[in-house]
């Protein structure tokens, strides 16, 4: 029984009904059974369908649906404290396209939840692989070679290398092209900028701070699974 509250209720207040007078609370009980009812029908109901073409979650045995074309699908995951995961959602890149969430749970197993999430994080870097660039300075004048790769450092206390970007764009709209996999969805991470100031109070690039979610087993295993790189220290911009 995938919901075994509303199911007890339902048939304490079904019995209530049928073996007591009409009453005031007779009539209380048929809504609140009818309510009950309702809720088991829409868990049992309910399912996630893959196809080919599009992520389905599917309502009332198939009388109702939203569905995302695989193209269009990105992710996000609603983070909560502890170690349990959060609830997950899943829509458009369209922000007028449809979208819907799922809550991993005993029907829904974490690892089919988290295949789910692998799928839209492929198709959401495939659709955009750039990231917004956060410039995080006091600084005016920034300066960004676009013929050049800048290191990629896993949060600014690490130290560690974890991949290379190109970057571009002006002040306001700076953005990166990592050239690995980030293994989170767009709106789960952050990228920010270090910059180096030269006499004249320009601001020049030297390296990306990637800054990821913390807190559960599953960020711990992200995390971990980033290969360190060997970079080149940058060029000291006054020479």
């Amino acid at each position: 029984m995938l919901l075994p509250g509303p199911a007890f209720f339902a048939v304490v207040f079904a019995a209530l009904v049928i073996f007591s007078p009409l009453t005031v609370w007779s009539w209380l009980g048929v809504g609140m059974s009818v309510v009950c009812i309702v809720i088991c029908a829409n868990v049992l109901g309910m399912r996630i369908e893959l196809d080919d073409d599009q992520l389905s979650k599917v309502y009332f045995w198939g009388l109702f649906r939203s569905s995302i074309p695989l193209k269009q699908l990105r992710t996000s995951t609603n983070r909560q404290t502890g170690r349990s995961p959060g609830s997950v959602d899943f829509a458009s890149v369209d922000p007028n396209g449809p979208s819907f969430n799922v809550v991993p749970f005993f029907a829904w197993r974490v690892r089919d939840i988290d295949s789910l999430k692998a799928i839209a994080i492929d198709r959401e870097q495939a659709i955009a692989p750039r990231y917004d660039l956060r410039p995080d300075s006091h600084l005016e004048n920034f300066v960004i070679d676009s013929g050049r790769t800048y290191p990629v450092m896993l949060d600014s206390a690490s130290g560690r290398a974890i991949g290379l970007c190109k970057a571009g764009g002006a002040k306001g709209a700076f953005w990166i092209e990592p050239d690995f996999d980030t293994r989170y969805p767009h709106k789960d991470i952050s990228f920010f900028a270090n910059w180096r100031a030269d006499d004249a109070g320009v601001g020049h690039l030297t390296e990306v701070i990637l800054v990821t979610p913390t807190g559960t087993s599953e960020d711990d295993e992200r995390r971990s699974s980033y290969r360190s790189v060997q970079v080149e220290s940058p060029a000291d911009p006054d020479h």
